[in-house]
């Protein structure tokens, strides 16, 4: 099957060549795969004990064996004696039951006692943290017993089939058909000779990707989890490895490859007796993931996508994002002009991607055509079913949309809305700084338009509406919505509108989980995210309780809800009223735990127990984000840093002597230093 190319180091391989043995290549694959699902999973049943959870009782001990043994013993002499209702046997039976009886209750009550120690061990892990978290104090989820007129678990899982069958289909039938023509018409002049043997994987990474497997998560449809493999004799791995090149020779992949099982996820805020009110979570084959985290491996740098694109991407996310949102306004605002900013939301942007429509946008980006044709015939190989309960749904196809839980999914969509982004730059309206396009920023589908006139907002939204025509994507205008922040934000103007629909200016807009005000200048509304902090807080301090356990508190509050009150601040700057009120939240497990509202105790609590204030935590963090963008100029946001950015970076680093970029510990120590001085502790 492999040939020598002559100046060539390795072997190559043609798709001609291979094109023969390709089907005999594909039977053997599905016979390979199936194989080794069904070793594992009878290696695993006759290794691995199945036991309810119930069965298990990590608080008995042999002590509570003992007087379980004296108690039968005296039941079985009382019973001997015709049960009788006095006397010495009866007073015997009935102490030890009561001893056993009492001896179980104090066993339990000291087991859920200890569950400080457990948590503060767990602390190190929040995946550990969580899992504890639930299976010690969270409550039994109790399934709804009608949703969307069904009652019955089948007919349920049923009628969530029919739901999620219709939103995993192509909006236009159409549109559908012509983009399948036009995609295959690309692929036939597609003009591509490359050596398939360059993206053949070795046994060193898919043992690297299979040793990286986090542990407790839920298999897929092969019953089949990552402990499953990790577990295995080596020699999995040498088979794996041949198995994932044969089907990246052949291009093809197994039949189960494509079967998923969907979990409805209740919504938050939504009513759990309606389909509508449950998103899906689709548990796919461990195989599969194993595959496609070697094919990221390969292919990765094929996969480029706009800078402003902050989504999926490392050493990028959502503070970024905003950051490079409000530095924009600034740069306008503070020139005195009224910047317009315009928030789209997609309608079932992953579920309703039209997967020709991509297939031509990775064609157009000279994205290697293995991928692209194991892709297809993945896609077409697409399937789920709906587990309700202990039911399952009859499999239905998935028509449109990316692989629920696939690893390639989100870059996918990526590719699939880059062009929004190059179109928007291309039409030249819009925030430009320096040359530099700032008119548009995503995060996956979330996407915002910057503009300080309404004529080049309206061309924006013209190109952002035939490119998702094209692609046959909808907006959902209900969701979307615009405000301005400026000088001139309280003047009247129209509204804007696309596609014939108007898009209402709103008082704020929600992005990326923050709250953006229409004001003079660009301000975050804190509410929610308080309101969030203060839930999770009381949940902690309601299911802990004892007080007295001050460190595990703060352990907690340090690492589930203090990230959630300082969220996306590090890219923004607050108002000294928004600073007091952030102090006010961030102090409130001090007050509650030391009993005290004097902010001197309170800050010298903070210090003992090693934290900082509010105000110096988030300097901590605004330090350690401005550190990264010094040391990433090339990017948007460290373009952004520099040539807009330099007051306010300036008045930092004067105020800790900190001099960027620098290392995360030198920032923790400088701050630290200050919080000591300012207090004279």
């Amino acid at each position: 099957m492999l040939k020598k190319n002559s100046g060539s180091q390795g072997e190559c391989v043609y798709r001609s060549q291979i094109k023969s043995v390709t089907p005999h290549v594909q039977t053997v694959i599905e016979t390979v795969y199936n194989g080794i699902v069904s070793s594992l999973s009878e290696a695993a049943a006759a290794c691995v004990p199945a036991l309810a959870p119930q069965t298990l009782k990590p608080w008995w001990s042999e002590e509570l064996n003992s007087l379980k043994k004296e108690a039968q013993l005296t039941f079985i002499s009382w019973r001997s004696a015709n049960k009788p209702l006095s006397g010495s046997l009866f007073d015997n039976y009935t102490c030890a039951k009561k001893t056993f009886r009492s001896a179980i209750k104090k066993r339990k009550q000291e087991s859920k006692n200890s569950i400080n120690i457990a948590l503060m061990e767990a602390l190190n892990s929040t995946t550990d943290f969580w899992r504890l978290w639930k299976s010690k104090l969270g409550k039994k989820k109790i399934l709804p017993p009608c949703v969307g007129g069904a009652t019955g678990e089948n007919a349920i899982a049923a009628a969530f089939a029919t739901y999620f069958s219709e939103t995993c289909s192509v909006n236009s039938a159409v549109q559908g058909t012509q983009l399948r023509a036009e995609f295959l018409k690309l692929k036939d002049d597609y003009i591509c000779n490359d050596n398939l043997a360059d993206y053949m994987v070795s046994e060193a990474v898919v043992t690297t990707v299979i040793e990286k497997q986090k542990k407790g998560k839920a298999p897929g449809a092969d019953s089949l989890s990552g402990e499953h493999l990790k577990n295995a004799h080596p020699i999995l791995y040498s088979v794996l490895t041949k198995l994932f090149n044969c089907m990246i020779l052949t291009e093809y992949v197994p039949d189960a490859f494509g079967v998923s099982t969907l979990v409805p996820i209740p919504k938050a805020g939504k009513s759990l007796n309606t389909v509508e009110g449950y998103r899906g979570i689709s548990l796919t084959p461990v195989v599969s993931k194993i595959f496609e985290q070697c094919l990221m491996i390969k292919f990765h740098p094929y996969l480029k996508t706009s800078e402003r694109q902050f989504g999926f991407k490392s050493g990028t996310g959502c503070t970024s994002a905003v950051y490079s949102v409000r530095k924009t306004v600034d740069y306008f605002t503070k020139k005195g002009a009224t910047v317009n900013i315009c928030s789209l939301d997609m309608e079932k942007a992953f579920d309703k991607m039209n997967r020709d429509a991509l297939f031509i946008k990775m064609l157009k980006k000279r994205i290697p055509l293995t991928l692209i044709n194991l892709f297809g015939g993945w896609f077409e190989k697409s399937a789920s079913k709906v587990r309700w309960g202990k039911c399952s749904s009859e499999p239905f196809v998935v028509h449109s949309g990316t692989r629920q839980g696939g690893v390639f999914s989100p870059v996918l969509f990526s590719i699939f809305v880059d062009d929004i982004l190059c179109k928007l730059e291309e039409v030249n309206c819009g925030c430009f700084i320096n040359n530099i396009c700032c008119n548009s920023m995503m995060y996956a589908d979330d996407l915002i338009l910057l503009a300080i006139s309404i004529n080049d907002m309206q061309a924006m939204l013209e190109v952002c509406r035939a490119e998702l025509l094209w692609v046959d994507m909808n907006l959902n205008i209900e969701k979307s919505s615009a405000i301005r922040v400026g000088e001139g934000w309280k003047n009247p103007i129209s509204p804007l509108s696309i596609s014939n629909k108007n898009i209402p200016w709103e008082k704020e807009i929600k992005y990326l989980g923050m709250v953006i005000i229409a004001a003079s200048r660009f301000t975050v509304c804190l509410h929610r995210a308080k309101i969030k902090y203060f839930q999770s807080l009381n949940a902690i301090l309601g299911k802990v309780g004892d007080m007295q356990a001050v460190g595990l508190i703060l352990s907690l509050a340090a690492t589930n809800c203090f990230p959630i009150l300082l969220y996306g601040l590090e890219a923004c700057l607050l108002t000294k009223v928004q600073l007091k009120s952030l102090e006010y939240a961030y102090n409130a497990v001090f007050v509650k735990l030391f009993k005290t509202f004097d902010i001197g105790i309170i800050n010298s609590c903070q210090y003992y127990t090693g934290f900082l204030s509010a105000d110096h935590a988030l300097s901590s963090a605004r330090l350690r984000f401005q550190s990264f963008l010094a040391s990433d100029t090339n990017s948007l946001p460290g373009f952004l840093c520099k040539a807009v950015g330099g007051e306010e970076q300036m008045q930092l680093t004067l105020k800790y002597n900190v001099l960027l970029p620098t290392t995360n510990t030198i920032i923790k120590r400088q701050v630290w230093n200050y919080f000591k001085t300012e207090h004279s502790f």
